[in-house]
């Protein structure tokens, strides 16, 4: 199950029992998580059709939506949202778990405000967002 972890920081949102300046991890199940690269730098196509450029940096975005996330955790994820509207780093694990750890990837939001949702059935919530990687 993927992980997200971040340092809290109290923008008027933090969670019940949360203090700023600490570490928090949330395990949840991601619905969908395409992958899209980002190349930075300077490219121009000659007229026989050949690239040419140089390469700064590769960004790779994503476009996170998570499976149902409980009523208890949504405090969890607005939280986390509020922690890192300034551009702080967070980071996220998409294959491991909290027993089990994989490798992390720090991004940055990118792109439109988190969204949430209600599920139809009036159960729990979905959270989209976009990140970046940060190079």
């Amino acid at each position: 199950m993927p992980r997200v972890q971040y340092t809290a920081v109290d923008r008027g949102r933090l969670a019940s029992g949360h203090s700023a300046s600490t570490s928090y991890t949330i395990e949840v199940d991601f619905e969908d998580f395409p992958e899209s690269m980002i190349r930075k730098g300077e490219f121009s196509e000659t007229l026989d059709g050949a690239v040419e450029g140089w390469l700064d940096a590769v960004v790779y975005a994503y476009n996170i939506r998570t499976d149902i996330v409980a009523d208890a955790d949504r405090e969890d994820w607005l939280e986390l949202f509020s922690s890192v509207a300034g551009g702080e780093t967070f980071q996220v694990d998409f294959t491991g778990t909290i027993a089990s750890p994989g490798t992390y990837v720090t991004v940055a939001l990118d792109g439109p405000r988190p969204t949430n949702e209600q599920h139809v059935l009036g159960y729990g919530w979905r959270f989209t967002f976009r990140c970046k990687t940060v190079p």
